[in-house]
């Protein structure tokens, strides 16, 4: 039973661990099961997808409501974001709405990403349409069910963003070693490798994010672009240009998805491997791109032209589509997978021949999950005696946000305000 205690804005907390505090049980303590593959993708019906470019999905942390970069009419801009909505996890989504003029500015704005407890979200816009000039903006709304609430959005700063070169694609997921949000984004910043490349910056403890750098492991001599990671921060899965169908008639064209993973946290990422033909197309130039996870990491949502797309506006050439995959949680114990056979390539250049876990990841599954998302740590023992069970902890207990485990287990985020550095 989860009991959140917030008062006034919503604020993200970090305790320390002091004699009278709450002693952290690091998660890599636990065992953790494993993932199946995914299952083949399904296009996700009208009204979600339309003859228009309908793409970059995002699912927000309690799974019911579906944002959507498109550039379908009614829009304010080259790209808008809309939301689609359904009353449970089982129902079918409703029509698309804009979210307004307070996110959508009028050129390019796209790709968003949910922070764990879902008061804020980070996306990309380009107040002129152009690629070059993409920044990457925070927003916040004070009811996280909200989807028309949010408030006027702050560029991320010059520690993200860097001028007239294109920041976009964020993906964001909580540390469990150290409690800090990460952010992971692509940029065609000089420095890099390719013509976009993989960033990653950390918010730290007093609010601000450190200087973006490179990740070099998940970044090629060709395309890179949007990520998704695993809520426990152990996958990610990649957008990238596959070698096998360069030279391309577009940059956009041999986009495929790959998967990288890692032991740790703290560990560098494996070289990406492509998923396969299970989940990519086979075509050279169909696209496969922008992947999104859901909280459980049994959800991968992303874009495609494949031939069974809608007809775009000529009503011949299909549109950019949303697709949805699935996949099971194993029983712990249960054997590993190889990497698929069916690839086109090897993957990556430079990819050597490798076993993977069922999912292409490693043998864990997701730590414990709120409505503030994975827990970077578990709690215990308690200092106070746990509450009821299927009661809220009283306000005057401590002070913050908690969330009731159950067996004396509680988490806790301290004063630590999710903001702009």
């Amino acid at each position: 039973m989860v009991h959140l205690l917030r008062s006034g804005r919503p604020r993200l907390r970090r305790s320390q661990p002091t004699a009278d505090r709450l002693r952290l049980e690091a998660l890599e303590d636990r065992n953790l099961p494993s993932f199946g593959p995914w299952s083949a993708p399904v296009r996700l019906d009208a009204p979600v997808n339309t003859p228009a470019s309908d793409q970059h999905p995002a699912l927000s942390p309690d799974g019911l409501s579906l944002y959507i970069t498109s550039t379908r009419s009614g829009g304010y801009g080259s790209t808008d974001l809309w939301v689609c909505h359904r009353t449970t996890r089982q129902s079918p989504w409703g029509p698309a709405t804009n979210i307004g003029t307070t996110i959508n500015g009028g050129g390019r704005d796209f790709s968003p990403v949910f922070s764990p407890d879902g008061h804020w979200m980070i996306y990309a816009r380009a107040s002129d349409g152009n690629e070059n000039n993409d920044d990457i903006y925070i927003t916040h709304r004070a009811d996280k069910r909200n989807d028309f609430g949010w408030e006027t959005p702050v560029s991320l700063g010059p520690n993200i963003n860097v001028d007239r070169f294109g920041d976009s694609g964020p993906s964001l997921f909580e540390d469990s070693a150290t409690g800090l949000l990460n952010l992971y984004f692509t940029s065609n910043r000089p420095g890099g490798v390719g013509d976009w490349d993989i960033y990653r910056s950390v918010r730290l403890d007093d609010g601000t994010w450190t200087p973006a750098e490179l990740v070099p492991e998940v970044s090629t001599s060709n395309r890179d672009v949007r990520t998704t990671i695993r809520g426990d921060g152990l996958e990610m899965i990649i957008t990238s240009a596959n070698p096998a169908y360069l030279p391309a008639p577009n940059p956009q064209a041999p986009l495929d998805l790959y998967v990288s993973t890692r032991s740790s946290t703290q560990s560098p990422w494996s070289t990406p491997v492509n998923l396969g033909l299970t989940v990519n197309s086979a075509g050279p130039t169909v696209i496969d791109s922008a992947p999104y996870l859901s909280r459980d990491g049994k959800t991968l949502l992303f874009y495609s032209n494949r031939p069974d797309s809608t007809p775009g506006p000529d009503g011949v050439t299909p549109s950019n589509d949303l697709y949805m995959c699935t996949r099971q949680e194993l029983d712990d114990g249960e054997g590993a997978a190889d990497v698929p056979a069916d690839l086109p390539t090897e993957g990556k250049v430079g990819a050597a021949p490798a076993t993977l876990s069922p999912d292409g990841g490693p043998t864990r599954s997701e730590p414990p999950v709120s409505d503030i998302g994975p827990l970077g740590a578990i709690l215990s023992p308690a200092p106070l005696p746990p509450a009821p069970v299927d009661q809220p902890l009283p306000p005057a207990a401590l002070d913050g946000l908690f969330v009731d485990l159950g067996a004396n287990l509680l988490w806790e985020h301290e004063e630590d305000t999710l903001w702009v550095g």
